[in-house]
C-alpha cells in the first residue's frame, strides 16, 4: 500500500471518529448540560464550605488571641495606703493602664474563662485545641487541678499524639502529682520517658518523675531516677536540682 492510500485512511478514520463524537454530544446534550449545571452548583457550594470554614478558622484565631493577650497583660499594683511620714496621707492614685490586672490571680482567671470560651466555640479547629490547652495550664496554676485534668483529657482524646496531645499528658500527669494522685502520675512519666519519638525533653520528663517518686515515699526510686539524669544526660539544664535532691537523699539516709 502506498504512503498516499495510508494516508488517505487515517484521515477518513479520523472523520469517522468525529462524527460519531458529534453525534454523540447531539445526543446527549441535555445530559452534558445537566451534569454540567451540577458540577457547577457543586464547586459553588465547596467554595462556599471553604469561606465559612476560614471565616470560623478566623473568628477561632481572633478569639484566641485575645485571651492571650488577656493572660499576659501587664500587672499593676493597687497603691500602698500607708504613707512613708507616718502623717496616715493618701498616696495620689496610681494612672490607670486600659488591660492591666492588679493581680496575677485575677489575670489569670479572666485569661481561664476566655480560653474555655474560645475551645468551646471552636472544638473542631486548631484555635479551639489551642485553647484548651492553655485552659488547663491556667487552670493548673490556679491551683484547679482536678479542672486542669479535665480539659488536659480533652486535648489528648482530640489530638493524640500530636505535639499538644503530648504535651497534655505531660500537663495531666504534673496536675495528678500535685493532686496526690501519685500512681497515675508516675504510670504517665514513666510511659513518656521512654516515648524517644516525642519531641520532648526526656531528663525533664525524669526529673518530674523523681520528684513524683519522693513524694509518694519511693526514696530508692527516685533516687535512681535523678542519678540517671546526671549520668545520661551531663549537658541536661536539670543537672544542678537532680543533684541537689541527690545530695538531700545523702543526707537524710546519713541522719
Amino acid at each position: 500500500m502506498k504512503r498516499s492510500d495510508r494516508r488517505h485512511l487515517k484521515e477518513n478514520a479520523l472523520a469517522t471518529v468525529l462524527a460519531g463524537l458529534e453525534n454523540r454530544l447531539r445526543g446527549h446534550g441535555r445530559t452534558l448540560i445537566f451534569f454540567g449545571l451540577a458540577f457547577l452548583v457543586g464547586f459553588v457550594v465547596i467554595v462556599k464550605y471553604l469561606d465559612l470554614q476560614n471565616e470560623k478558622e478566623f473568628a477561632g484565631t481572633q478569639m484566641l488571641a485575645e485571651a492571650m493577650i488577656t493572660a499576659t497583660a501587664p500587672i499593676v499594683l493597687p497603691p500602698d495606703t500607708s504613707s512613708a511620714d507616718g502623717s496616715g496621707a493618701m498616696p495620689p492614685p496610681a494612672s490607670f493602664q486600659p488591660g492591666s490586672y492588679t493581680s496575677g490571680e485575677r489575670r489569670a482567671e479572666m485569661a481561664l474563662q476566655q480560653f474555655i470560651e474560645t475551645a468551646e466555640s471552636h472544638p473542631g479547629n486548631q484555635a479551639g485545641l489551642v485553647a484548651r490547652y492553655y485552659a488547663a495550664t491556667t487552670a493548673s496554676s490556679l491551683g484547679q487541678r482536678e479542672e486542669a485534668i479535665q480539659h488536659y483529657q480533652m486535648v489528648i482524646e482530640s489530638e493524640g499524639n500530636g505535639i499538644y496531645g503530648e504535651m497534655a499528658q505531660l500537663g495531666m500527669a504534673a496536675a495528678q502529682m500535685h493532686s496526690g494522685r501519685y500512681a497515675e502520675a508516675t504510670e504517665i512519666f514513666e510511659a513518656s520517658a521512654e516515648q524517644l519519638e516525642w519531641d520532648i525533653p526526656v531528663d525533664g520528663v525524669l526529673f518530674e518523675l523523681g520528684k513524683t517518686y519522693l513524694l509518694s515515699g519511693q526514696s530508692d526510686q527516685a533516687q535512681a531516677t535523678f542519678t540517671r539524669i546526671i549520668t545520661e544526660f551531663p549537658e541536661s539544664l536539670f543537672q544542678t536540682d537532680a543533684q541537689a535532691e541527690l545530695d538531700k537523699l545523702d543526707s537524710s539516709e546519713n541522719e
